[in-house]
């Protein structure tokens, strides 16, 4: 049977990043997850992952960037079928894996901070924000019209904390500061008392291949996970 899968190639899309993502997930029991909230939609990548090998009972997904969310010339990501900016994405070529992965979920153009509502004890969040440029031109976080920069990256980080209190389970991707600044504690202050894990990645991204290579990447839990060595390539 073929399995619902992203619908376009993304920058900073984690489809490579699965391996890894996968060996942070709590457990879960009878692999169900009652409540799923992906805040930074992007391609959708760890969504379907989970949607082909879990069941989620509901799923709710944000995304601000409205390029994305509202694709809908070749019928990618349609508004047709939704309302009140709360959109169904519909995939011509493939339709009906598509439609099943989509039941019981919710896709809203929309702030990050709207999720809250959707959010409690029994809920898995997945935050992969626009990543904090390692340095002035590597920079990625012209998302949307409104700079993601470092007073973004400390919103979330109270959201993150927030959701914590709640009793959610959170799992968050960003960049290593460390890779090009060994003093650059902005997220190990950020986030402090959560557990942080520094993996391996190769990046093919950059022009300049002798640029290109392997850098660490941060994945931030609030719950203690599996360590791994895994080491995952970008392929962009």
């Amino acid at each position: 049977m073929n399995k619902a899968k992203p619908f376009l190639k993304w920058a900073g899309g984690k489809k490579q990043l699965i391996p890894i993502l996968k060996n942070k997930l709590p457990s879960f029991q009878n692999k169900t997850i009652e409540t799923y909230v992906e805040p930074f939609l992007g391609g959708g990548a760890f969504f379907f992952y989970l949607k082909n090998n879990f069941n989620i009972k509901k799923s709710y997904l944000f995304d601000m960037n409205k390029d994305l969310i509202r694709i809908n010339k070749k019928g990618e990501f349609n508004t047709a079928f939704g309302f009140n900016n709360n959109p169904t994405i519909y995939d011509e070529e493939n339709i009906l894996q598509v439609h099943k992965s989509l039941i019981n979920t919710k896709i809203f153009y929309s702030d990050f901070e709207k999720a809250k509502s959707f959010i409690d004890k029994n809920t898995l969040v997945y935050l992969d924000p626009p990543y904090r440029p390692l340095n002035k031109t590597s920079s990625f976080n012209f998302y949307t019209k409104e700079d993601f920069n470092d007073d973004s990256q400390k919103r979330l980080a109270n959201f993150y904390k927030e959701m914590s209190e709640r009793g959610a389970k959170l799992i968050l991707s960003n960049s290593e500061p460390k890779n090009t600044n060994l003093n650059d504690n902005f997220f190990d202050d950020l986030y402090k008392g959560f557990y942080i894990d520094r993996v391996l990645a190769t990046r093919i991204i950059n022009s300049n291949a002798k640029k290109r290579g392997k850098i660490k990447e941060l994945i931030i839990t609030n719950y203690k996970s599996k360590k791994n060595n895994i080491q995952i390539k970008f392929n962009f």
